[in-house]
């Protein structure tokens, strides 16, 4: 099993390479998460701070684990010990891996702290938990089936419902373990301040794509880096006239607008990673190219929302 698994991992980092350069792209690209790290301005790495995430999504993860080993090697025959460490043994390295390696690339200062990427310990407690609660040919016979619901039932709503109540308070309560639940949902239920509510941040890029949308312009004419204007262009009903980042002719565009088609330019002012602001940190300046009309900017709707430069490409000077 171990050959064909090596052998698919190298044909992948082949073609990714061959594809677009690097294997780890997420990585390692101006828009992989290094660069969000840094632009970010990141806390510092802490193993605690996982760890503490895991308790807020599942606080029984360790006893239901114990539990289960426990119970499969508490087996009388040899046999049933081992067919119950290997069922156990499927879930942990399944799930397991997942949480492993969103641990390791965080520690290893490749991967921000969110409280989701801890979430694969969820669907890991709930299979140990059937695990723990299954019946096999030893347990017959040792009490009733109705006993045996009842307090099947009793443990299961023990440990997810305790489950639910500590993820809901790390999003009501915990701006540092649960950065973006926090921003969202605590201003919703009123556990904290319209000045660091996330509610609505997309809403300017709605209203950039409405104005783009209300202009007569042919496709592939409005020049947009997809890494800080996603939003735009899947809120715009015409997609088709935004040129961004993956299309062919993004960078020679990017570099020369007028001599390419272009007739908007769209400029996230902060934020990310944004290849035109890059080229084009002139534009509204007394070093701005002449082809360069301001059509005015769009607000931030959020602390965390940027604001966005429209700039119309009037020809070569």
């Amino acid at each position: 099993m171990a050959g064909p698994v090596a052998a698919a991992f190298v044909l992948w980092a082949l073609v990714s390479w061959l594809v677009v350069g690097s294997p780890f792209e997420q990585f390692t690209s101006a828009y992989g998460n290094a660069t969000l790290l840094a632009s970010a301005d990141a806390a510092a790495v802490s193993v605690a701070l996982p760890a503490r995430q895991l308790l807020w999504l599942a606080p029984a993860l360790l006893p239901v684990l114990v539990l289960v080993l426990a119970r499969a090697l508490g087996r009388t025959r040899p046999a049933g010990r081992g067919r119950a460490l290997a069922l156990v043994a499927v879930p942990v390295v399944l799930f397991g891996t997942v949480l492993a390696f969103e641990w390791v690339t965080y520690l290893s200062g490749n991967l921000l702290g969110f409280l989701r990427y801890q979430i694969t310990a969820i669907p890991l407690v709930v299979v140990l938990l059937g695990l723990l609660l299954a019946r096999d040919d030893e347990d017959r016979g040792r009490e009733s089936g109705l006993l045996r619901a009842s307090a099947g039932g009793l443990v299961v709503v023990a440990v997810l419902g305790a489950g639910i109540v500590t993820s809901a308070r790390a999003m009501v309560a915990e701006p540092v373990d649960a950065t973006q639940e926090y921003h969202r949902v605590a201003p919703l239920v009123g556990a904290a301040g319209p000045d660091v509510s996330a509610l609505g941040m997309w809403a300017e890029d709605r209203e950039v794509a409405a104005r783009i949308d209300g202009m007569d312009l042919p496709p592939a004419s409005v020049l947009v880096d997809s890494g800080s204007g996603f939003a735009v262009v899947a809120a715009s009903r015409h997609p088709e006239r935004f040129l961004i980042t993956s299309d062919d002719g993004f960078a020679a565009a990017l570099a020369d607008p007028p001599g390419h088609g272009i007739r908007v330019v769209l400029r996230s002012e902060a934020g990310g990673v944004d290849a035109v602001r890059t080229r084009w940190a002139s534009l509204g300046t007394p070093g701005a190219p002449a082809w360069a009309r301001s059509l005015g900017a769009v607000a931030p709707a959020t602390p965390f929302s940027p604001t966005w430069t429209l700039w119309a490409v009037t020809g070569r000077p």
